[in-house]
């Protein structure tokens, strides 16, 4: 997600600008911003396939956002006997994962793979099916987006005139 990281806030001031311009743009833009994230995603995924390095991490704590979904934040040492601790490159939280006690879990050992040029990209090992329906669900949504505002710009339909 890095480059989302370094462009958000670009794409966000162009979003609103062209809310006032052309209302279609807007859901290119969208379209961009997600095709992007599932991207991302992608390469990270088969970086991991291709390179990636499993070993056994530990959860060391939890991370809620402002709608209580939870992500663990893994523990795990590199091969090089570097420590890293931080939160998985690629995972899905689910509206399960809001209800579902993680408290008890922390301490408890949990296969990860991790990209051993760059070991903060990693991912839980035993729920990497979660990330790839997260990819595919990303990509299908950035296409309709992109066809959505398409079929908009060119007059096709006229939906939001």
């Amino acid at each position: 997600m890095d480059f989302y990281n370094k462009y958000a806030v670009y794409f966000g001031i162009l979003f609103v600008i062209s809310m006032f311009i052309e209302q279609a743009f807007c859901i290119l833009i969208l379209g961009i911003l997600i095709g992007i994230i599932s991207i991302e995603s992608l390469f990270i995924r088969i970086t991991l396939n291709r390179i990636g390095v499993k070993c056994n991490g530990e959860i060391d704590g939890i991370e809620s956002d402002n709608e209580n979904f939870k992500t663990p934040k893994i523990k795990f040492k590199t091969l090089e006997n570097e420590e890293i601790i931080g939160t998985p490159s690629l995972y899905v939280s689910t509206s399960f994962s809001q209800v579902q006690s993680y408290k008890s879990k922390i301490g408890r050992e949990i296969p990860i793979i991790y990209n051993p040029n760059n070991p903060i990209k990693f991912e839980l090992y035993n729920e990497k099916g979660y990330g790839t329906i997260g990819i595919i669900v990303t990509g299908i949504l950035s296409f309709g987006l992109l066809i959505l505002g398409t079929l908009e710009l060119t007059g096709i339909i006229n939906k939001f005139n």
